[in-house]
């Protein structure tokens, strides 16, 4: 039976890596919690080996064997819902997938009204893709996820298990229409359930500067696995490996090439040092990524980072952190 369209919101979520089923089982577990109907589903490009289960905060488990295709669902492109499409995709496949799933899209739903895009990949979105969104006229959001979770993917299944962390912060990069915004913070607020300690599972915070947020976590992503390096070690021993001259370096001078971001060294030190404190018994996923064999996304962190020190070196000397990177590229085997 067909859920009723009025006030109903559908959930795609673009990509089944740790984040994008995290995010999937977590909305999934929210709505049961508060009665609401709606579809959520995950799109990836292959099917994962069944049973494919999310371990939540506090013991809980949902299913998601059924909810992931390869395929785009009907219902999402013959549909007058509320619609959100969640990007969970790694930095270096972002703009290619969420470009060609923009251009499939787009002649199938017709219009952009009733949907919104919300980027949740880690490093920064590149000014081509925000390009190519905001000439389609489509309300975008940007959310970062400060929590932490491992997939394992074997032959006889795949599970997911939360690592640590809550909170989501957010906010607008591509304006639509008034009423599409206040429909998408409305559903982000819903999508949400209290845990035993009083915080609740996404926290869901608006953020004014978003862009230097972006940067900030960016900054902690790439401090974590340049220090920790290509080896299975948790987020704490970042301040054993990495020495205390090269940390303050590496914060003034990208506080320096980001300036014109908002951003600054206290707050890329308090990110940084949050991030270690309420994660700093997980594996850094980076490092571990490596460890078997895919530095793909710090290859992708490293050319970014190098390539923001070229393009602004007419505002200050990076000769320091352009060593840095160069030294932890040659480090990581690269």
């Amino acid at each position: 039976m067909m859920i009723s369209e009025v006030s109903r919101t559908d959930c795609l979520i673009v990509g089944a890596g740790a984040l994008g089923l995290l995010v999937a089982a977590a909305i999934k577990k929210s709505k049961k919690n508060n009665e609401k109907i709606g579809y959520v589903q995950v799109f990836n490009r292959r099917l994962l080996p069944c049973p494919v289960t999310v371990s939540l905060p506090e013991g809980e488990t949902e299913d998601m064997t059924s909810d992931v295709q390869v395929d785009i669902p009907a219902w999402f492109t013959h549909s007058n819902s509320r619609r959100l499409v969640f990007f969970c995709l790694p930095p270096e496949s972002t703009e290619e997938v969420s470009s060609s799933f923009l251009e499939n899209i787009q002649p199938l739903c017709g219009s952009f009204q009733n949907i919104n895009f919300i980027f949740c990949n880690n490093g920064c979105l590149s000014k081509s893709v925000m390009r190519q969104f905001e000439s389609a006229g489509v309300a975008t959001l940007r959310a970062l996820f400060f929590i932490g979770a491992v997939r394992q993917e074997e032959a006889d299944g795949c599970a997911v298990e939360w690592t640590g962390g809550n909170r989501a912060a957010w906010n607008v990069v591509v304006p639509g229409k008034a009423s599409s915004l206040h429909s998408a913070q409305e559903a982000l607020h819903h999508m949400s359930f209290p845990l035993s300690s009083g915080q609740r599972f996404v926290d869901w915070r608006q953020t004014e500067n978003i862009v230097a947020m972006e940067r900030c976590k960016f900054f902690t992503n790439f401090m974590l696995a340049a220090g920790i390096g290509r080896r299975k070690d948790k987020n704490k021993s970042l301040y054993s490996r990495l020495n205390s001259g090269t940390l303050d370096m590496a914060v003034s001078q990208c506080a320096q090439l980001w300036n014109i971001h908002g951003v600054n060294e206290s707050d890329l030190k308090s990110v940084l040092s949050g991030t270690v404190a309420a994660t700093g018994e997980n594996i850094n996923s980076l490092s571990l990524a490596a460890v078997h064999g895919n530095d793909n996304t710090m290859r992708w962190f490293l050319d970014f980072l190098a390539s923001e020190i070229a393009n602004a070196a007419d505002l200050g000397d990076f000769s320091q952190l352009r060593t840095f990177v160069e030294s932890v590229r040659v480090e990581w085997g690269m």
